[in-house]
């Protein structure tokens, strides 16, 4: 005897296999319908295409647009031709023999235990000397920091206009675009 819940599993898949037998069943009864149709506006008989016309006809429009690419030089743009779209390699004719590419190596390990937080970017107007107040620094002072450019600048003043100072890292997290790798950065170059 099986359980309700194995019962329910059985009525479900009998109402999905009833369902997709009605859906076969209405789209036979339309092509029926559209044959119908077709002969009525063709005044006779209507062979349905097969399969293999369709694929001798798709080949034969395949074979000519070769032909065509050939006696024009150009490629095709159909969707279907990926070729064409994908950039080609120049490679520079040596008279030497073929040089051995050298192995990719990885630089850094990303296993959890020698994860390093990234380094700061270095910008060309130099990193502040000394610690920057984030309360009353301009948006300038702030774009001097690293990670920080002229957008999070703005955010990082039109926020401590709005909320008021900030009091500690945490605060300062609030701010769309400083996450935990930006604010380990900028925790000893600011204070509050």
């Amino acid at each position: 005897m099986p359980t309700p819940a194995e019962r329910n599993a059985l009525l479900f898949l009998a109402g999905v296999a009833l369902v997709g037998g009605g859906v076969r069943v209405l789209h036979s009864a339309k092509l029926g319908h559209e044959v119908a149709a077709a002969e009525r506006l063709a005044g006779g008989p209507v062979r349905p295409t097969d399969a293999s016309s369709a694929l001798e006809a798709q080949l034969a429009a395949v074979d000519s647009a070769r032909k065509t690419r050939g006696s024009t030089g150009k490629a095709s743009t159909s969707k279907t031709d990926t070729r064409s779209r994908a950039p080609r390699r120049r490679v520079a004719k040596t008279d030497s023999a073929p040089q051995e590419r050298p192995k990719r190596t990885r630089l850094r390990d990303s296993s959890p235990e020698t994860k390093q937080p990234k380094l700061p970017i270095q910008r060309s107007r130099g990193q502040p000397q000394v610690p920057v107040d984030i309360n009353r620094a301009t948006a300038a002072e702030l774009e001097q920091l690293p990670r920080i450019g002229p957008a999070l600048a703005a955010r990082i003043v039109a926020w401590r206009i709005q909320h008021g100072p900030f009091r500690s890292m945490d605060d300062l997290r609030h701010v769309h675009g400083i996450g935990t790798t930006v604010s380990s950065l900028l925790q000893p170059m600011v204070t509050f």
